[in-house]
Formats: structure tokens, C-alpha cells, sequence
């Protein structure tokens, strides 16, 4: 079918044809031939939205890495407070930023009352003190002196 589409110039209906199929690889590889970069990252971009808005977050993370947009899959998964997959592709994508993504996260979760979430972004952004200041201001002294013992 493809070979079909592309004789007949609807290289994109080709496209089309793999994306409905799920093989997004190949609806790549023919993209890449047919279609401008733009025109594809648009494509990609609204597919990804798509996956998203149906509950197959990988899927559209696969979609927004492949045109090279990490920063909409790092925001979908903010969205959707997954932090574990946020941080994951913080720390791939943009290195320099995990600290503060880090405590940026921590005290969002400190605001929100989320203890011991917000305990672990502390820590992993390198900032007990603030942990420890957080459990001291919540009146929850075994857990401040437990942070502050360990580190």
C-alpha cells in the first residue's frame, strides 16, 4: 500500500495509513521522504495530544521525543503529577535543571501537605536543611531529626 500511495503521490495518506496502524517507526521513515519538519512535528505533535488525551501517556511520550519536543512530554507528565516519569526525562533532556526541578517539586508537595514526597525531592535536590526546616515547621520532630541525622 505504501509503494501504491507514494506512486500516486499521497505519500502522506501512506503516513496516515502507519500512524492508524500504531507503527509510528515507519510513519516516520516515510514522513522523513515526503513530508517538511514542520509539517511532521505538527503531525506527530497532534497525534501525541491524542494518545494523551486517551490515556496512553508512553505512547505520546514516544510521539513528542520523536520529533525532539521532550519539554511537552516533561509538562504532560507535570500535568498528571507523575513526577517519577517527569524527573526521568528531566534528567535525560535537560541535566543542568534536575536539581531545581528537584526542590521546584519538593516544595510544590511541601505546600500541598505531601510530606514525604516532598522529603524525597528535597533530599535528591541536595537540600536536607530545607527538609529538615519542613518537618520542624509541620511540628513533626522524629522526622526532622531523622533527616538531619542521616545526613
Amino acid at each position: 500500500a505504501e509503494r501504491y500511495y507514494a506512486r500516486g503521490g499521497h505519500a502522506e495518506q501512506a503516513v496516515e495509513m502507519y500512524i492508524s496502524r500504531g507503527e509510528w517507526e515507519a510513519a516516520h521513515k516515510m514522513a522523513v521522504t515526503c513530508m517538511k519538519p514542520e509539517e511532521i512535528a505538527v503531525l506527530y505533535i497532534t497525534h501525541a495530544q491524542e494518545m494523551e488525551a486517551k490515556g496512553r501517556y508512553r505512547e505520546a511520550e514516544k510521539l513528542y521525543l520523536t520529533v525532539k519536543e521532550p519539554d511537552l512530554a516533561i509538562n504532560m507528565y507535570k500535568k498528571l503529577r507523575q513526577y517519577d516519569s517527569m524527573i526521568r526525562l528531566v534528567g535525560q533532556y535537560h541535566h543542568d535543571l534536575l536539581t531545581d526541578t528537584h526542590l521546584h517539586l519538593a516544595k510544590e508537595m511541601e505546600g500541598e501537605n505531601q510530606y514525604k514526597g516532598a522529603e524525597k525531592h528535597y533530599i535528591e535536590g541536595r537540600d536536607w536543611k530545607s527538609c529538615v526546616n519542613m518537618y520542624r515547621v509541620a511540628d513533626l520532630w522524629d522526622d526532622a531529626y531523622r533527616v538531619a541525622k542521616q545526613h
